[in-house]
């Protein structure tokens, strides 16, 4: 007996002994204060965007909706990106195909072959696997000519689509293509078959009308969708399963502010911390930088430039038409002053479509045909054509009939009336007669209208190569394509469109950037375009935010979105 008490009182000393020893390296003891440590807060960050997407699918949002594609790609990613410095790469992919990985072939026929091999653990927001299945369903979709709001060129060169297993997918091709690597992210954003094929097969008349694109989106980008209210805003959440690593940040909240003065009030407020995608203007960015200490203002890329379609679809007057005629108007347009006094003098003039800032600039710059300020030799190219100028300053042929154009233009961002105005100036001041046709936004989206209009209209172009291919005869928005495609200025002609499908076929770099010179030249030769200047896209930054960056000159602020972070 007393040894049993003996045994007890030494196991009752070692607990004592065991809760009075010093807590192990790496733990915290208790607080005998009464006070305890509380976790840490959440992450969370605030983005304003300055319109409502339609969509979290961008392909079923208008071209115009700024920060659009910035939001869809919060939530839904394709296979590759384009990083900062304009290089594309792996997303969900484990690589980007090219021809010296052997996942890019060419064959000996003019076929070709893409091979993607997806990320392990990839995975949908609800949980069920990413897989090559669903990117050959994606295909089979965007591919349906009933649903032609999907419809992209590029799926007119592919030929067929096969799974070998549920990480693999290959693409073969009907002839070369130079942007084949970017199938599963720009042309077509990868769709989740479990969720879609049943309303697709059954229901395909009301498959654009699901509430899965919006309110209910499962995607597999690095955010969730948690909450989205029409008008208003949507909230993300971090994605724990995204396959390239959890984002840093646990919830994102992307506000729809559609008010310039209410932007810039929240930013300066603090309870907004940047601006997704297109949101602010040059004058807005300015005026924010002088005022907010705890944010800053990046001025990064010259990813966009103002320029003038001319209308190659009987326009009124039929001299549109004439390359003289546009060369003159050009030179009557003081360009740098536009500059100056719009942009402030932080861009430059553009003579190009091309973005100074590419690394093709410099290869392609001696193609370029450049015009000057010259008042003078614009009146010499318009007389040329046998105008004389009357008593009031204005040019008449020789039937007395005064020489006018229109300008047609939006106010979906205020940079363009705000171009459109002086340039007006300018061509009356040279003697041309100038109606203004300011859009208004109840016919924003009018196809037809906005496709006819008579001589000119003023809009923002990509700076960069994608825009070539817009160009060919069949991106014409025309009746029987109704009035839908990217050739805004109608321009059809067969020259270049072979110019356009040599580029597109031109897998050697150094044959695609002759092809590129080439095209070039006749655009600035011919001003199949009118180019005015680049606009930068500021971006309005807290201090706050870690790895949030500007948009660069191809790339979008959320291609490292997993990376955004805030300071502790």
């Amino acid at each position: 007996m007393k040894a049993f008490n003996r045994a007890w009182l030494l196991l009752a000393l070692l607990i004592v002994a065991a809760c009075a020893s010093p807590a192990p390296t790496g733990t915290r003891p208790p607080d005998s204060s009464g006070s305890s440590q509380q976790p840490s807060a959440p992450k969370r960050i605030v983005a304003a965007m300055k319109t409502v997407p339609k969509a979290l699918y961008q392909a079923l949002n208008p071209a115009n909706v700024s920060g659009g594609p910035e939001a869809c790609d919060l939530v839904g990613v394709g296979l590759t990106a384009i990083n900062d410095r304009g290089e594309r790469v792996p997303v969900l992919a484990e690589a980007v195909p090219s021809t010296e990985n052997g996942l890019w072939t060419v064959a000996a026929d003019g076929t070709m072959e893409t091979t993607w091999r997806i990320r392990e653990g990839a995975a949908w927001h609800d949980g069920a696997p990413f897989t090559a299945e669903d990117l050959v369903f994606t295909l089979l979709v965007v591919q349906d000519r009933d649903l032609a709001v999907f419809r992209d060129r590029t799926l007119d060169l592919v030929d067929s689509a096969r799974a070998p297993d549920a990480r693999t997918v290959t693409v073969r091709w009907k002839q070369p293509f130079i942007n084949a690597d970017a199938l599963f992210a720009d042309t077509a954003l990868p769709l989740p078959k479990h969720v879609l094929e049943k309303p697709y097969t059954d229901d395909k008349p009301g498959f654009l009308e699901l509430p899965y694109w919006s309110q209910e989106f499962v995607g597999n980008g690095p955010f969730k969708l948690k909450e989205m209210v029409s008008g208003s805003h949507m909230v993300l959440q971090a994605f724990e399963k995204f396959a390239p690593g959890r984002p840093k940040v646990n919830e994102v909240e992307v506000r729809f502010v559609t008010d310039d003065n209410t932007l810039i009030s929240n930013l300066l407020a603090g309870s907004v911390d940047f601006t997704l995608g297109r949101g602010a203007s040059l004058d807005q960015a300015i005026q924010v930088r002088e005022q907010w200490r705890d944010g800053h203002a990046e001025f990064k890329s010259l990813d966009i430039f103002l320029v003038l379609y001319p209308q190659f679809q009987n326009p009124t007057p039929p001299l549109v038409q004439n390359p003289q005629f546009r060369r003159a108007l050009l030179h009557a347009i003081d360009r740098q002053q536009l500059v100056d006094t719009i942009q402030s003098g932080l861009v430059p003039v553009a003579d190009s479509i091309i973005s100074p800032n590419l690394p093709i600039y410099k290869q392609i710059e001696s193609n370029i045909v450049r015009y000057q300020h010259d008042p003078q030799r614009s009146a010499q190219l318009i007389e040329g054509l046998g105008y004389t100028k009357a008593g009031d300053g204005i040019f008449r042929d020789a039937a007395g009939q005064r020489l006018s154009v229109g300008i047609q233009v939006t106010t979906v961002l205020d940079i363009q009336p705000k171009t459109a105005f002086p340039v007006s100036d300018d061509w009356q001041r040279a003697g041309v007669g100038v109606d203004m046709d300011v859009v208004p936004p109840q016919r924003g989206q009018d196809l037809e209208y906005r496709a006819n209009f008579p001589s000119f209209a003023l809009q923002r172009q990509p700076a960069n190569l994608r825009p070539l291919p817009n160009l060919h005869s069949i991106q014409a928005r025309t009746a029987e394509r109704g009035y839908t495609g990217n050739n805004n200025a109608r321009y059809m002609n067969p020259e270049m469109d072979a110019l356009i499908d040599r580029y597109l076929s031109a897998i050697p770099i150094a044959e695609r950037t002759q092809v590129v010179g080439q095209m070039i030249h006749r655009m600035t030769d011919e001003l199949i375009w009118i180019p005015l200047f680049f606009d930068t896209e500021p971006s309005l930054i807290a201090n706050r935010l870690i790895n949030v960056n500007g948009r660069g000159d191809e790339s979008k602020h959320t291609w490292n979105a997993k990376d955004w972070d805030v300071k502790s």
